[in-house]
């Protein structure tokens, strides 16, 4: 498995406290991917169980992380785009269609009008920030979010790539050249 961001520093700490994986474990790894220098926020919230507490702090971590942000709302995007049956987030053909959608002020009809005006705010001014953008772990003609055999590392299904970074998977660079040389927030 590879981590990357806050997941790998919740995991090294988790590791050298021996803990136990619950069934929320993998869910909090992969959002914690998605933000940086709030692994003692997310090492918090995995203690906390459910409830106002634990709503208030997922919260925060959202309104100040805007990869997580993103990751969120195109969860909700994929599934309106999936019953429309025009695309399919979780390949990287439907993710760069999608990003080209936006980055063309939502030219295409890819939804109908009253569910697009949900979404259309809040992609655009994520958009506009051009921090990244949120992608499934495929590049290279390879789908790195699935189990391989052998002992190669699994992927998340999202990843935050920052702006050099997307250049290099809109290119479809293999996935570890995506994160060559780059020093940047998404690696």
């Amino acid at each position: 498995m590879v981590l990357r961001n806050d997941a790998a520093l919740i995991h090294q700490d988790a590791v050298r406290r021996d803990f136990a994986i619950k069934s929320s474990t993998f869910e909090l790894y992969a959002l914690a991917g998605l933000t940086r220098g709030e692994d003692r926020i997310w090492a918090k919230l995995d203690t906390i169980g459910k409830g106002r507490q634990r709503y208030d702090i997922f919260q925060r971590l959202i309104a100040r992380q805007p990869a997580l942000r993103l990751a969120l709302l195109l969860d909700d995007l994929a599934e309106a785009l999936l019953f429309v049956g025009v695309a399919d987030l979780r390949t990287r053909e439907g993710a760069l269609l999608v990003l080209e959608w936006i980055d063309d002020n939502f030219g295409a009809p890819l939804l109908p009008p009253s569910v697009l005006n949900m979404f259309r705010p809040k992609l655009r001014a994520l958009r506009r920030r051009r921090f990244g953008w949120v992608v499934p772990p495929q590049s290279g003609g390879k789908n790195h979010g699935a189990a391989r055999e052998g002992d190669g590392p699994m992927e998340y299904p999202r990843v935050w790539l920052s702006e050099p970074q997307l250049e290099r998977y809109r290119a479809d660079a293999d996935w570890s050249a995506i994160f060559d040389d780059d020093a940047s927030p998404g690696a």
